[in-house]
C-alpha cells in the first residue's frame, strides 16, 4: 500500500508540474533568460512596452531643380508610362515639384519650425553643387527616378546631403535616411486605386540611358518644403529657403509667415469641417 501511495503521490506531482509549465509558469531557466532584461530597465516576461509611433513626417528639406530642362525628356516618359496603363497617371510628378530630396522631418511639435530652419541655415553653409541627370533608373516597381550625379568635381552633391543630415540629427530630427541621389519622375504611393499598381520597365526601358536633360544645372538653395499643399503653380509649398554657400534665412516671396500646425486626425478635421458649414448655414441664414 505504502509504495502504490508513493507512486500516486509521484504521478500527481508529475501531471501538476506539467499543467503548470503549459499554464506558463516562468521557469528557473526562463527568468535567468530575463535576467539581462530585467537589469536593463526592460519590461518583465510577457508585457514588453508597445514601441511608440514614429511622428508623421510632414516636410523635407530638398535641392529644387529647375524643370524646363527636363519637360521633354520627363513628358516622354510619363506619357509611355500612361500609355502602359491608364491608372498610372496619377502617379506621375508634376515638373514643378521635381528637386532632390536630403532628408524629411516632422513638423508636429511646437518649436519644431524654429529647429528646422536652425538647421536649414546650417546645412546652407555647404557650397552648391552641379549636377546631371544621366538616364532613368527606379526603385523596384514603385519609383521611376532620373539619376543625379555630381559634374562639380569636388563631391559637393554629398556634402550638401552630409551637411543636411547633421543639422537636421543636431536639432532633434533623428534616423535619417542614407542620401540616394535621385529626382522622382513617378511613384505609385501617389495614387489611391484599389488595385496594386506597377511601374512597368518595358514602359521606360528604350530611355534608360538617354540623358534626362542636356547639360549640367546648378542647384543653390536648399529649401525646407511641406509633402501636402500647393504653392500655386504646381510646386511644393516653401515654408523656407538659403542659399547656398552662406547667406541669409529666406521666407516664401510674398513676405506671408508659413503656419505650421500639428498634424490632424480624422476626428479633428470631421469637427473642423462640422464648425464650417454650420458657419456657412447661419450665415445664409441672416
Amino acid at each position: 500500500m505504502a509504495e502504490e501511495l508513493k507512486t500516486s503521490v509521484a504521478l500527481y506531482a508529475h501531471r501538476e508540474a506539467a499543467r503548470s509549465c503549459s499554464e506558463g509558469v516562468v521557469t528557473a531557466k526562463a527568468l535567468r533568460a530575463e535576467a539581462p532584461r530585467a537589469a536593463a530597465g526592460g519590461e518583465p516576461p510577457g508585457q514588453e512596452a508597445a514601441k511608440p509611433k514614429p511622428p508623421r513626417l510632414t516636410h523635407f528639406f530638398a535641392l529644387r531643380v529647375a524643370p524646363d530642362a527636363l519637360r521633354e525628356t520627363a513628358g516622354a516618359v510619363q506619357t509611355a508610362l500612361v500609355e502602359a496603363d491608364t491608372d498610372l497617371a496619377k502617379c506621375v510628378i508634376s515638373p514643378e515639384k521635381f528637386h532632390v530630396t536630403l532628408g524629411l522631418l516632422s513638423l508636429g511639435d511646437p518649436d519644431a519650425r524654429q529647429r528646422a530652419e536652425a538647421a536649414l541655415l546650417e546645412a546652407a553653409a555647404a557650397p552648391p553643387p552641379t549636377v546631371t541627370f544621366p538616364g532613368l533608373d527606379s526603385f523596384g516597381d514603385r519609383v521611376l527616378f532620373a539619376k543625379v550625379e555630381d559634374a562639380s568635381g569636388d563631391g559637393r552633391l554629398a556634402a550638401v546631403a552630409a551637411a543636411s543630415k547633421r543639422a537636421l540629427e543636431a536639432y532633434g530630427f533623428p534616423n535619417q535616411p542614407d542620401f540616394a541621389p535621385h529626382m522622382t519622375l513617378a511613384k505609385t504611393s501617389k495614387a489611391r486605386t484599389r488595385r496594386r499598381l506597377k511601374i512597368p520597365k518595358a514602359a521606360w526601358a528604350a530611355l534608360a540611358d538617354a540623358p534626362a536633360a542636356d547639360g549640367a544645372q546648378t542647384l543653390g538653395t536648399i529649401e525646407l518644403m511641406a509633402m501636402a499643399g500647393d504653392d500655386g503653380n504646381g510646386g511644393y509649398p516653401v515654408v523656407a529657403a538659403a542659399p547656398l554657400g552662406g547667406g541669409e534665412l529666406v521666407t516664401p516671396s510674398d513676405g506671408a509667415t508659413v503656419e505650421v500646425s500639428a498634424p490632424r486626425s480624422k476626428r479633428a478635421r470631421w469637427k473642423r469641417n462640422a464648425r464650417a458649414r454650420r458657419a456657412a448655414a447661419s450665415e445664409k441664414t441672416v
